[in-house]
């Protein structure tokens, strides 16, 4: 369970406002060293079965909240997520949450733009 940090707790507590955080999950399978298939696609297959649990109950949430967004990051164990503190409080407490970060937009882009 990946409780609440210090750090998100006081993000989620600025506003009522939906947030925007970045949930990894924990990988109980590593895609295949070897295999037909390429190793993109392994990649892919581990993390989609990886995030299947957290990603069911993300669609329970976005049924009763229309406010709640998500997105699956393709290789990666990691969702991102938009959606009111409450629901954001209710994820973390998943057994297979490693991590949730805030997810705020950057100004490094900006940055490099002149």
């Amino acid at each position: 369970m990946a409780g609440l940090s210090p750090e998100l707790l006081t993000f989620l507590e600025s506003s009522d406002s939906p947030k925007q955080v970045l949930i990894t999950v924990k990988a109980h399978e590593l895609p295949s060293r070897f295999g037909s298939e390429p190793l993109y696609s392994r990649y892919a297959k581990a993390a989609e079965r990886n995030r299947h649990g957290l990603i069911r109950a993300l669609q329970e949430e976005q049924a009763s909240d229309s406010r709640v967004e998500f997105n699956p990051l393709g290789l990666f164990n990691q969702v991102a997520l938009r959606a009111p503190p409450e629901v954001i409080v209710r994820i973390a407490q998943r057994p297979d949450v490693d991590e949730i970060v805030p997810d705020e937009p950057s100004d490094v882009i900006d940055d490099l733009d002149g």
